[in-house]
């Protein structure tokens, strides 16, 4: 409902406001920031707890079925595009070959592909807002770009369409940050 249907005090029997016969439930929402998975150590036990978790298999709380949306707040990956200083960019240089300008053995697909996994598999019961941040593959300039749907294979099912003029979100929301 709109904001200023909840705050009518007159319609005692709308259920928007709190008051009617079926009090609307608020959901929790999860807020989670630094999993900085970077496709190589062994942090895949701690992602996987944290799904199962999230997805109610690992816990039998009754905490865990209120929530309504997990807010995955930058730092995803693990330096996916660090800025290197002049000398590091110097050294590079010299000693890298580039085939059309592109050191090719730079690219490390894993750590996209394991959080697409990670994702894909709440998605199923969980809908995610995903925000880049300092070590995410964006823009440094502010407000950073969302992720773009092409880094998620599995999880782009969840995104809504383009052409879709609904004003509910998606199940997957990659936004802006800020």
């Amino acid at each position: 409902p709109s904001r200023w249907s909840l705050t009518n005090k007159s319609d005692k029997g709308n259920t928007a406001n709190g008051n009617g016969p079926h009090k609307r439930q608020s959901g929790k929402v999860a807020i989670v920031s630094g999993l900085e998975i970077d496709g190589i150590s062994a942090d895949t036990m701690t992602i996987n707890l944290l799904a199962e978790y999230l997805s109610g298999e690992a816990s039998d709380d009754d905490q865990v079925s209120q929530i309504s949306r997990l807010i995955i707040a930058g730092n995803s990956l693990m330096d996916a595009s660090p800025i290197p200083t002049r000398v590091e960019s110097e050294n590079i240089k010299r000693k890298t070959v580039k085939k059309f300008g592109v050191d090719p053995m730079a690219y490390n697909a894993a750590p996209p592909l394991e959080l697409d996994q990670f994702l894909s598999g709440i998605l199923s019961s969980l809908p995610i807002t995903l925000l880049p941040g300092a070590t995410d593959p964006a823009n440094v300039s502010v407000p950073q770009q969302p992720l773009h749907a092409a880094y998620f294979p599995r999880s782009r099912q969840y995104i809504k369409s383009p052409t879709d003029t609904s004003t509910t979100s998606s199940w997957f929301d990659s936004v802006s940050n800020p």
